[in-house]
């Protein structure tokens, strides 16, 4: 039995950190203003939240919705040009666990805060990173409401 409380115990602090990895204290003073979306689905999904106006840059494979098309473009999903997010000026960089991990280091020392999603693998997951999209930009209720 002792043994069933030290797992529990460990399974309850593992959920709390990997939660704190999402974490994005929002105020309607920091919302981010400038995004650049690292992820196609990510950019998709901005999209769908409605803040399709704060997306300043994407990568080469963002082509859906077809305006995502016009936005910057700042590399691949693995590559990016730190110069070239850099000159946007972005306050949000939301990256996937495909994006390298030392240019998402470097990008973070200089004060750009990013937010990394885990690759998803089922519709359950691809809910909860829609929920955290919309809480991460404000747009939680809207996020809430296309899930259903």
């Amino acid at each position: 039995m002792d043994m069933m409380w030290r797992l529990i115990f460990t399974l309850i602090f593992l959920l709390n950190i990997y939660s704190e990895t999402f974490s994005f204290p929002l105020k309607p003073s920091n919302t981010p203003q400038r995004i650049v979306s690292l992820g196609p689905s990510l950019t998709e999904e901005l999209y769908l939240l409605g803040v399709e106006d704060k997306i300043v840059g994407v990568t080469v494979y963002c082509n859906r919705p077809k305006e995502a098309q016009d936005k910057e473009k700042v590399g691949t999903v693995i590559k990016v040009d730190v110069e070239r997010i850099i000159s946007l000026k972005p306050d949000l960089l939301l990256a996937t666990t495909l994006s390298d991990p030392a240019q998402m280091k470097k990008i973070r020392s200089l004060g750009i805060k990013v937010v990394t999603f885990p690759s998803c693998r089922n519709f359950s997951e691809i809910c909860e990173q829609f929920l955290k999209l919309g809480k991460i930009t404000g747009r939680e209720e809207k996020a809430r409401e296309i899930i259903g």
